[in-house]
């Protein structure tokens, strides 16, 4: 039993630093955006952006220590599982029309330019909300961008993920350079939570605007869910609180979304 314990907690740990558990969350917020605008979920379109978030997120976090020449085994793990998924999501985008392609490699490269927009660390979660929401809403759905009904999605879901966010960067605070002045360093820790509740008091309102009773029960789940997230995440706290079980919402609004009937 020690043998399979062990051996589980090293594939749970491997499957967050790989961010396997950060693509699956984007795939998930991609599959509530398809519901939210009474679209089919594409299988094509969830790998491309699973392994596209996979490919980014890896190349952000790890950047040259993914080339290095000499790395441990779970750095070489972590380029095996990278190189792979780049290379799938590449044979996914190939077939795709010049300009669908083209919207796709600036969606995963948007990505890049995080480390410049950094520095000016109160913008770095509202950016990381507009690729977010750029990628599971607007690429991956065939409804015309000027669509009121599809820009009024991505609004829900870019304030969403904003409030998401905030536990990251309530955690980051005390690791972060203070010369950053991300959100909480800028204000304090509750008045960054003040504002993921007022974040989260908006993103109900807006569903409760647009959408029918199921996606209404679903968002009131997840937005107490969010708001206990926010509310119970401390500066010091681990971080497995952030990087799984705060990064696991989006799984669970699916859930909800397609549970209740959304």
């Amino acid at each position: 039993m020690q043998i399979v314990k062990r051996a589980l907690q090293h594939l749970t740990h491997f499957y967050i630093v790989a961010s396997l558990h950060t693509g699956l969350a984007v795939v998930a917020l991609y599959t509530v955006a398809q519901a939210h605008l009474g679209q089919s979920w594409s299988l094509n379109h969830g790998i491309r952006i699973g392994a596209g978030t996979v490919v980014a997120y890896n190349g952000l976090r790890y950047g040259a220590l993914l080339w290095k020449p000499k790395a441990s085994r779970r750095v070489w793990a972590i380029r095996a599982v990278t190189l792979l998924l780049f290379l799938l999501w590449g044979v996914m985008v190939y077939p795709l029309e010049v300009v669908s392609a083209l919207d796709w490699i600036v969606g995963m490269g948007a990505v890049v330019l995080y480390p410049w927009l950094r520095r000016w660390g109160l913008f770095k979660m509202f950016w990381v909300s507009g690729v977010v929401t750029y990628v599971t809403v607007f690429l991956g759905s065939s409804v015309p961008v000027g669509d009121i009904r599809h820009n009024h999605v991505a609004l829900i879901h870019f304030i969403y993920v904003c409030a998401l966010l905030l536990p990251f960067e309530i955690y980051d605070s005390t690791h972060d350079p203070a010369a950053l002045k991300t959100l909480p360093q800028r204000f304090g820790i509750l008045w960054a939570k003040r504002f993921g509740y007022v974040l989260v008091l908006v993103f109900v309102g807006l569903v409760f605007w647009s959408h029918g009773m199921p996606q209404k029960g679903a968002a009131l789940g997840i937005a107490l869910l969010t708001l206990g997230a926010i509310y119970t995440t401390q500066p010091h706290q681990s971080k497995t609180f952030t990087a799984f079980w705060v990064e696991a919402l989006p799984m669970v609004w699916a859930g909800l979304v397609y549970g209740i009937g959304g």
